[in-house]
Formats: C-alpha cells, structure tokens, sequence
C-alpha cells in the first residue's frame, strides 16, 4: 500500500478571501499590482536631485560646430548639381507623362552640362 504524501495544513487552509494563511502569515497577500511599487522607486529615484547631476556629469558644455564646407564649390561642381537636380526633375516628369516638362528639363540640363550622356540618351 503506496503511503500519500501530504502537505502540511497550514498551506492547505484557506481564508476567507481565498488566501492561504502561510501566504498572509509571510507578510503577503496584498491586493497592490507589482508595477506600483517597482513605478514608486523609479519616481523616487528621478526625484532625488543627486541623480540628475549624476547623469549630466558625462555631458560635455561645449556646443559642437556647425558644418561648413572645406572649401567652397565651384562653378562647374554648381553646374554638375544643378545638372543632376534637373535630370532627375525631367525623370519624373516623363513617368508622369508631362512630356513637354520633361524636355524643357532635360534641355536646361544639357546646357548646363554638355558631356553627360545619360542626358543625351534619355
């Protein structure tokens, strides 16, 4: 005859709220969800000025630069962009079927840049 095991009765006993009474004699039992408490440290933890001054310690006071060119750019680099911008103006306006658009685009961009050849094959 196989000997049951059982567990001890002051795990098995039940208040009256469905507690069992080793949970509530350990201090347990509370109805608070587990986010107040963990939300209760990180308020108070923001709160105390120390740790404001602590995360700023690493920050640097200096602002940094702002960009500027190594050097400025010429005219044929001006041209070669402006050359670009409207190649890829007249692109869009040829898939939008403003033909006339389109060619008004790729001839200003002939012009502006001569030698390029996707400007002479589109």
């Amino acid at each position: 005859m196989p000997m049951e095991r059982s567990d001890p009765p002051t795990l098995r006993a039940a208040s009256e709220d469905g507690e069992t009474a080793a949970v509530r004699a350990a201090g347990g039992g509370s109805k608070m969800p587990r986010s107040i408490p963990i939300f209760a440290l990180v308020a108070v933890i923001l709160a105390n000025p120390a740790s404001a001054t602590f995360a700023n310690e690493g920050v640097s006071k200096d602002t940094p630069k702002t960009d500027a060119p190594l050097r400025q750019a010429t005219k044929q680099e001006l041209d070669h962009r402006e050359a670009l911008k409207l190649y890829g103006v007249a692109i869009f306006h040829e898939r939008s079927n403003r033909l006339l658009e389109a060619l008004r685009a790729f001839k200003q961009a002939r012009q502006l840049e001569p030698e390029a050849v996707s400007i002479h094959r589109s």
